[in-house]
């Protein structure tokens, strides 16, 4: 019996939870925290209905002004993915940044703004890849273009998370003798210095894929960190695992 495996690279989606409103915290590199105490931020996920066919996520200051909103559709693996339109705020209020999502990906224009109102950047996607970007200081002369948001990867890129992925998933005698097979999914966070905290699995398979993913997942080098207007901070992601088994 030979086994297919597929490898998902990181996605920006997340998992369904078990009511239909949760509530998370987080410090100010977007930790995520226990409870309220140290707090920075709170999100509030909120379910559109019963099937969870879409939510929107909120993020407040734990003082209680809007940080950021992003709407997510689900997936065909019970998966979410950002979708329309994704916007963000300063404290005071005022637009920090906008952003257009399509099919999981950056897509269109994105401008973003000083707490004064002038404009700081603009963005141009398709499906996730920048082909335009642009700056200014806050006195409205051109800057040097620096990306608003950057994500965690390996050195390498995506080709070396893959490439690690083939050379340390296993896929156990066991599960391949009782004909297991799914989408394993783990959430994880890297934080502001690039190292994994708080994986766990958010979608089960069996205890034996589910042990095997898990594994993998914690066995990975540090990455870079996610930064965010040139400051590092914390990422949280959801890594599937497909294992298939074919005769």
């Amino acid at each position: 019996m030979r086994f297919l495996l597929l490898i998902v690279s990181f996605l920006t989606l997340s998992l369904s939870a078990y009511s239909q409103t949760e509530t998370e915290y987080f410090d100010q590199k977007f930790n995520l925290l226990p409870g309220k105490e140290g707090a920075a931020y709170y999100k509030i996920t909120e379910f559109a209905d019963k099937e969870k066919s879409s939510k929107t996520e909120t993020t407040y200051f734990i003082t209680g002004e809007k940080q950021a909103e992003t709407k997510f559709i689900k997936t065909a693996d019970g998966l979410f993915m950002p979708e329309g339109l994704a916007q963000k705020w300063y404290k005071n209020g005022q637009l920090y940044y906008t952003t257009q999502y399509r099919l999981g990906k950056k897509s269109g224009q994105a401008v973003g703004y000083y707490a004064s109102g002038k404009l700081k950047r603009r963005e141009q996607f398709i499906l996730g890849e920048l082909t335009m970007g642009e700056c200014y200081n806050e006195d409205e002369t051109p800057a040097s273009f620096y990306p608003h948001e950057v994500l965690p990867e390996l050195p390498g890129g995506p080709k070396q998370l893959n490439e690690f992925v083939k050379r340390t998933l296993k896929y156990p005698v066991n599960a391949m003798r009782n004909r297991e097979q799914g989408t394993v999914v783990v959430e994880f966070t890297i934080n502001e210095t690039g190292k994994m905290v708080g994986s766990k699995v958010v979608n089960k398979v069996s205890p034996t894929l589910d042990a095997e993913a898990l594994r993998v997942v914690r066995a990975m080098p540090d990455l870079k960190p996610a930064t965010e207007e040139g400051i590092a901070r914390a990422y949280t992601y959801v890594f599937p695992l497909r294992f298939g088994l074919v005769n």
